[in-house]
């Protein structure tokens, strides 16, 4: 009969510490490691202002409990290329917006993700 309650004693731990195992993994990927931002991502909003050689880039999420982090400028030829990743709130990211001013000397395209968000043709709207 001991053998028996050890046995399923051992069986509920083993399938409580599965589920903290695979909760602990899927709170890492909603408030770590989130999503890429790109062309499919939605409620996004993108604003671009040139001033001279400087780009001024605002980008917001509609979203009340959305963040962003990790974000990275890369150029690679004539185009830079800004990336980021959308999480959940929390300590880790707490805004969900950010600004970067860009020098673009020798730019002619700028990238969110894979969604073009300026060109060098591009005129000002009034």
């Amino acid at each position: 009969m001991k053998k028996i309650i050890k046995r399923i004693a051992l069986v509920i731990a083993a399938v409580l510490g599965l589920v903290l195992i695979i909760g602990f993994c899927f709170g890492v990927k909603l408030f770590v490691i989130g999503e890429p931002v790109g062309s499919g991502s939605k409620g996004l909003f993108c604003d671009t202002v040139l001033s001279g050689q400087t780009l001024n880039l605002y980008v917001s999420t509609t979203g009340s409990a959305e963040a962003y982090r990790g974000i990275k400028v890369k150029q690679k030829d004539d185009a830079l290329y800004v990336k980021a990743r959308r999480v959940l709130v929390s300590s880790l990211a707490r805004s969900g917006d950010f600004n970067l001013s860009l020098d673009i000397g020798g730019i002619n395209k700028v990238y969110l993700g894979d969604k073009l968000i300026w060109t060098e043709d591009e005129e000002p709207a009034e």
